[in-house]
């Protein structure tokens, strides 16, 4: 319990950073061709990048599987799995860069020539993050699997600390440029970090492996498992492409209701499904049923709890902070419309809260049979 607190401090600090940063980019840009372009850019490459997953979606189970073999072959999976994913980011990457513009068209199909212009150029340096953002993805969850789950914790703290400061430093000169940049700088020192960490810490040095015998058996089955996530994976650039057609800002005003409630929901329900999901693949391997079952329930009113009393006061309190924080940005009707897109989010976050810890029970045990032959 005391270490579940401390990983839920932690996750708080860096939602709340990414919330004040929110709330600073607001503040600075209002809702403009510049957030707009920000935004879409990131949703895009957070879109391609669980595109990217879909082929290693199911390492940790793969992984636990091996350890608990005493094979030692779980380090080589892992590498072989690096490796792999290095490969299909720079593919990624090299296809976006040469397809940018239809892409683009393809996702906001309303834009017009000035925001599609400043678009292609902040998705042109955004894009850089295809190469590996799988990786830092791949590598939280190897640390997770090995029950060392503060380390992606603190080194998410860089991302908010960058953008803000990178933010409050240079943007009144430069636009929106230095926080695009930040965010990439960020990230591939997020990547160093964790390298050092898993090189020192566990005792995983690299090796130039491309393949594994697994790899017969996690692909098919990562791409089956992603298959229906990669439709929910739309929603934010079906949304965008729909109020691509509406007046400069709309898509901004729409992702700030999105984030902020995802914000809500991940700092209450997130690093308690960490634990669950990386503690679960684990004791299914060992066969240990009995304390899923406990754990589930724990997990389950634990998180619910916190989430649905910050959803309470949110709902009281948003609007009032909004206007005091945003009034000088957002006219009223533009923080109405962003607290409507807040309220009409909350019953999917909820069903969400409530399900995600027992559709992480019913894949862990599903893959484990699958694994095994038995279905």
């Amino acid at each position: 319990m005391k270490k579940l607190f401390i990983y839920n401090l932690v996750n708080a600090l860096q939602k709340f950073l990414g919330f004040i940063f929110q709330l600073l980019l607001a503040r600075y840009f209002g809702a403009s061709l510049f957030t707009d372009s920000f935004f879409v850019s990131m949703v895009l490459v957070d879109f391609l990048s669980k595109v990217e997953l879909s082929f290693t979606e199911m390492f940790v189970q793969y992984y636990n599987d091996l350890r608990a073999d005493n094979s030692n072959q779980e380090k080589i999976f892992y590498q072989a799995v690096f490796n792999f994913s290095l490969l299909i980011g720079l593919i990624t990457f090299i296809a976006t860069t040469f397809f940018v513009n239809p892409i683009i068209h393809l996702f906001v199909s309303g834009f017009d020539r000035e925001r599609i212009d400043l678009l292609v150029s902040v998705f042109n340096i955004l894009s850089f993050n295809l190469i590996w953002n799988r990786l830092k993805e791949l590598n939280n969850s190897l640390i997770n699997a090995e029950m060392r789950f503060i380390l992606p914790y603190l080194v998410s703290l860089l991302t908010p600390v960058s953008s803000i400061s990178s933010l409050l430093i240079f943007s009144t000169q430069y636009g929106i440029y230095p926080i695009v940049i930040s965010t990439l700088l960020s990230d591939i020192t997020i990547l160093f970090i964790q390298q050092i960490y898993i090189s020192r810490a566990l005792n995983v040095h690299y090796k130039k492996v491309f393949w594994h015998y697994k790899f017969n058996e996690l692909i098919p089955n990562s791409i089956s498992l992603r298959a229906g996530n990669q439709l929910w994976d739309l929603k934010d650039l079906i949304a965008a492409n729909i109020l691509s057609f509406f007046p400069t800002g709309t898509v901004s005003l729409y992702l700030y209701g999105s984030r902020i409630i995802t914000i809500l929901f991940m700092i209450t329900t997130v690093p308690s499904l960490q634990v669950f999901f990386s503690t679960i693949s684990r004791l299914v391997s060992e066969k240990k049923l009995t304390d899923i079952k406990i754990m589930f329930r724990k997990t389950l009113i634990r998180s619910m709890s916190l989430f649905l009393i910050s959803l309470s006061l949110s709902s009281i309190f948003l609007p009032t902070l909004m206007k005091f924080f945003l009034g000088q940005k957002l006219s009223m009707s533009d923080i109405q419309v962003v607290y409507n897109i807040f309220i009409s989010l909350i019953p999917f976050y909820v069903i969400l809260g409530f399900e995600s810890p027992l559709v992480n029970i019913i894949t862990v045990k599903r893959d484990s049979l699958k694994r095994r032959g038995i279905v």
